[in-house]
């Protein structure tokens, strides 16, 4: 890794040390409880946008304000760079989630602008850029149809891209629609798709199903980031999560690529580059306190987690030419408030 690698990853890790030690001088303490505002998929930026329909038949003037509040969100992920024949991956990215006007009646819809910059320390031989751009996004709105269930919508572009080639290679489009419908708070059952915006990996489904079968043990088994749950503490307002969860992982950015032509001559053309990986982790997370059953909150929350990757890759679009990588580690720190 560079010298300004090395300043990256020790400033997350400043930054992740100081939130593990100290996390209740950083959030304090939050009573706002929330209905799942999606579900995790890769790093589409679908997460924490709407807030939950309390189950209080009314919205009080005061709550509304309460869910009219914007969020604020910073995901920092690493995988090191095993040696001179791997690539070292870095990213960081910050988004804000605005609820727009509440056309339809609370809660709103929510409008989610973000960024991402990614960093690949790759051997000059594989010709990948150094630097990578994500601008996006994105729209989300859910609707209650009875007590048992609930309509998710969800909507984005992003410009992706590695500033040399800015053509329409860079745009993706983003989108998803679930129905859950909640039995009770032991059993919540989802159905629906996610388009991810990505060359290798267009479309999955998102069905599974959330089981709690008590306050302390929930098995979120939702495809394709399923997890299982432990409490550790319940500090009144706050708990205190540690989890084993599974993912899939990857983007696709525009891209210029060094060719050489039939004389030897370097040549930059126009290509798409995905990359794509399968990770299991172990993580700890301190949320808002959860309702039984439901698997997110929105408010102030902290997570660190330490997986193990494998399956990677980067796959260029216009002659299918793959760079498979070893196995290794990665690290991710998430902040929401």
């Amino acid at each position: 890794m560079n010298f300004t690698g090395h300043i990256k990853t020790t400033l997350a890790t400043a930054v992740l040390v100081a939130c593990v030690a100290a996390p209740n001088q950083l959030f304090g303490q939050s009573t706002l409880q929330n209905f799942p505002s999606s579900v995790t998929f890769t790093d589409a930026a679908f997460t924490d946008a709407s807030p939950q329909l309390p189950t209080e038949p009314a919205f009080s003037p005061d709550r509304i304000k309460e869910l009219m509040r914007p969020t604020l969100t910073f995901i920092s992920d690493w995988q090191p760079q095993r040696d001179s024949n791997d690539v070292g991956i870095y990213s960081a990215s910050g988004r804000i989630s605005f609820p727009t006007y509440p056309i339809f009646g609370p809660p709103p819809p929510i409008i989610s602008p973000g960024f991402r910059y990614t960093n690949l320390d790759a051997p000059a031989r594989f010709r990948l850029p150094s630097d990578l751009y994500e601008y996006q996004l994105q729209l989300a709105w859910m609707r209650r149809i009875n007590d048992r269930w609930m309509l998710r919508f969800m909507a984005g572009t992003t410009f992706a891209t590695d500033s040399e080639n800015t053509s329409s290679d860079a745009w993706r489009f983003t989108g998803g629609a679930f129905a859950m419908y909640r039995r009770n708070s032991v059993w919540t059952w989802t159905f629906g798709a996610i388009a991810l915006g990505r060359n290798d990996l267009p479309v999955l489904p998102a069905v599974g199903v959330i089981y709690q079968p008590t306050d302390h043990l929930r098995f979120d088994l939702i495809m394709p980031r399923p997890k299982i749950s432990c409490l550790l503490k319940d500090n009144g307002d706050r708990q205190q999560w540690a989890y084993l969860g599974a993912s899939l992982n990857g983007a696709t950015w525009g891209v210029a690529r060094e060719i050489a032509d039939a004389n030897s001559d370097a040549n930059d053309i126009d290509d798409q580059l995905s990359y794509g990986d399968v990770r299991f982790a172990l993580g700890w997370e301190s949320t808002p306190r959860q309702e039984p059953g439901i698997p997110f909150t929105r408010g102030r929350k902290i997570g660190v987690e330490i997986g193990y990757a494998f399956s990677r890759d980067f796959e260029f679009e216009s002659d299918d030419s793959n760079i498979s990588l070893a196995d290794t580690l990665s690290v991710r720190g998430t902040i929401s408030f």
